[in-house]
């Protein structure tokens, strides 16, 4: 079983979360805090799960003629047909989306995006689903828990 995109995935997965954690240190004291929580757990379970990957392979004996064409070869549509890097691609847009428009905006552009593209369900549905996770982030986290948001990179440009 060709295991190489998987590998690949959990690699560039790990980046990501270097990266969410090296931007969440910029943010203000009382914002980093969940998105730092968020950032180290996924961070330490990318971790294991390579670890896992690797040790695998380690212990795997190389009992079948290895053969170049088939392990190597990926096709580029299948590629970004695969559940790995559909996720990954999502992540980066979300990612971008926190980054530009900090999180009051990111969550329920990103679930309308996500359910209405790449779920192919109806419009209703997807503006239901992106206004109730926008409703539930403001209450939770903005009223009840008291966690300053991250405004993003537009809202600070607009807010001087």
């Amino acid at each position: 079983m060709n295991r190489v995109p998987e590998r690949i995935y959990l690699v560039f997965l790990l980046l990501v979360f270097v990266v969410f954690i090296l931007l969440t240190i910029q943010m203000p004291l009382a914002a980093r805090r969940t998105p730092l929580l968020m950032g180290v757990g996924g961070l330490a379970a990318t971790v294991v799960q390579l670890v896992i990957e690797f040790r695998a392979n380690l212990n795997r004996e190389s009992t079948k003629e290895f053969n170049e064409k088939t392990t190597y070869t990926v096709k580029l549509i299948g590629l970004v047909k695969s559940k790995e890097v559909q996720f990954f691609l999502w992540l980066i847009i979300f990612l971008l989306l926190i980054y530009f428009m900090g999180f009051t905006y990111a969550i329920p552009i990103f679930i309308f995006s996500m359910i209405r593209f790449q779920y192919g369900e109806r419009l209703a549905t997807a503006v239901m689903m992106a206004v109730g996770s926008g409703v539930v982030y403001q209450l939770v986290f903005v009223n009840i828990l008291r966690i300053t948001a991250y405004e993003g990179l537009l809202g600070r440009l607009l807010s001087v």
